[in-house]
Parts: structure tokens; sequence; C-alpha cells
């Protein structure tokens, strides 16, 4: 497929190009002054039900996004459709903490992330982004050793879960991490267990906690996708048990880089490329897709936690 370099557009107004603008003049007569206006796309990011991925697209797009999607495998899902519908080309990057500190050099038209990256607010706030837009929620497990001494594997509600790791004598070790050390407290508070000797917390985070867990056969929180990530590295004694629990579920969102602020981003590309993950096509793929290692989703779809005028209409 040829591509081309991501446009530069200047920051103000509708952007036409001179075949929207040929084509609306020669029905200007019979359907008024609108139809020019509609053959322009508005400013990136506006709302109001886009009709479909290819509208205003042109050239490459470049999505910049944390891990969690391509190591789940869902980018490689969603993002070929894209391409064959709108006839743009997606360069996907992946990075993590200097997510956002990339974006604004100008490397990303679209970025996704966490909505809880320590980095999106400031980047939101300080206008290199449009309001993000709800997509997806990746999945949170607790996982546990195979031979599951509390007996909570398929439980759907976790909070049963503590109970029961806390009555049957085994170890939770808590994931120091600052979300999931949130997350563990809130799960434990609302069950009204006791920390004891059975919640263990060595201020370990991420791989470390989740190793620790393996080695002394305890249960702990961790993503599905970083955890199915480790397995692949090095063998452990834990599988994911609970996961079906709303509560374990963390939003993703994407942000269209603003134009205004960064110079020589896409945002008509960025802009088709984020209606084409909120369509109802692309979020039923979302709900229905299955991991290839569990067999199970990994992933469910946000998209109407959007405000409605935002959605695509197909």
């Amino acid at each position: 497929m040829t591509t081309r370099s991501p446009q530069r557009v200047q920051d103000a107004g509708p952007v036409c190009s001179r075949r929207d603008l040929l084509t609306a003049a020669g029905a200007l007569a019979i359907a008024g002054p609108e139809t020019l206006l509609a053959a322009c796309s508005g400013p990136a990011g506006g709302s109001g039900n886009h009709s479909g991925p290819a509208t205003a697209a042109r050239g490459i797009v470049r999505l910049l996004s944390v891990p969690t999607v391509a190591d789940g495998g869902e980018w490689s899902e969603l993002l070929p459709e894209f391409s064959r519908q709108s006839g743009v080309e997606v360069k996907l990057q992946i990075a993590t903490n200097d997510l956002y500190d990339r974006a604004r050099r100008g490397e990303a038209d679209l970025v996704y992330s966490h909505y809880g990256h320590a980095e999106l607010s400031a980047f939101v706030l300080g206008g290199y982004g449009q309001w993000p837009r709800t997509v997806l929620f990746n999945m949170i497990a607790l996982l546990g050793p195979p031979a599951d001494p509390a007996g909570v594997k398929g439980l759907g509600d976790v909070v049963e879960a503590f109970r029961r790791i806390a009555a049957s004598g085994a170890a939770y070790e808590v994931n120091a991490s600052p979300d999931l050390a949130y997350l563990s407290r809130v799960i434990l508070d609302a069950g009204g267990a006791t920390p004891g000797a059975w919640y263990v917390d060595d201020g370990l985070r991420e791989a470390a906690a989740v190793q620790r867990a393996s080695a002394r056969g305890a249960y702990v929180l961790w993503g599905v996708t970083p955890f199915l990530q480790l397995t692949g590295q090095k063998p452990l004694q834990l599988v994911p048990l609970v996961t079906a629990d709303p509560l374990l579920q963390r939003i993703m969102v994407s942000i269209v880089v603003n134009q205004g602020k960064i110079h020589g981003v896409n945002p008509a590309a960025a802009s088709a490329l984020q209606n084409y993950l909120l369509s109802p096509a692309a979020q039923a793929k979302i709900l229905t897709g299955r991991n290839q290692q569990l067999g199970v989703p990994i992933f469910s779809p946000a998209g109407r936690d959007n405000d409605p005028a935002d959605l695509p209409a197909g």
C-alpha cells in the first residue's frame, strides 16, 4: 500500500481538500450552504456521530500505545481492519513511562494508555491532547497457586475471594504498585476482613511481587497481560483464578493529539482511528475476542462510557 507522510494541518477551523470543495460546490445550489461545510472535517476530536473510519483520513496515523493491548493481541485483531476500510496505514509504536513525553515531541497522532497513567492529566490539561475517549477495559486477575487452597477459582466476586483466602490460612501477597495496593485495600475493607498473617505486604511491586507470591504459594493481584508476558519468560506457580468481577477492570483511553499545540500531526487520521475503535463493529470484536493462551476474554468494550454525542453512528 502506498503511503504518504502525515499531513501538516494548520489549527484554525474546518479542513477541506480541493476535491471536497469542488464536490460541495457542485451541490451547493440544490442543498444549500451547509453542504459545503459538511464536506469539510471539523477540528480533530470534535463530537458528532462520524460516519466511519475513512472520514477525512489520509496517509499514515502514528499510534503510540502502552504495551497492554499489543501484548494481549488486540491491536493485531483491530488495526488491519481499520487500514483495510480506510486506506490509512497505522504505524504502531509501544512505550511505557515516556509515552506522553514522546507525544509532546510530536511522535504521535493518537495516544493510547490507561486512564490512570501518571502523565495523562498533565498532557490533556496542558492542551496537548483532546479529551480522552474510553475504548476498552483490560483485565486484572487474582492470581493464585494451581491447587487453589482457598477455593476461589471461578468466583465472580473478588471480595468473597479475599474472605476465603483469609479464612483458609493461605497467604495473600500485596502488589505494592499504587493502583493495585489501593485496590487491595478497597477489597479488604469491602469484605470487612482484618489484615493478619495471611495479608503479606513486603513492599514489592509488579513482577517482583508476583514472583514472591509464586515462591510462597500465595495469591496476588496483577494485570493479565503482563502476567502472560512474564510466564513466557520464566515458570510461575500461579494461574488466573478470579477475573469476572467488574472491580478488576481497568479502563483504557485514546487521545487525539492537538494540532494547535504540536505541529506535524495528522488529526484527521487520528480521529478516524479513534472513531473506528469506538464503532459498534470494533467494540463487538473486543467483546467477543478470546485470548489464545487462556481461552477467555481479557478485554471488554468501554465505548459506551463516552458522551453519546461522541460515538460514531455506525
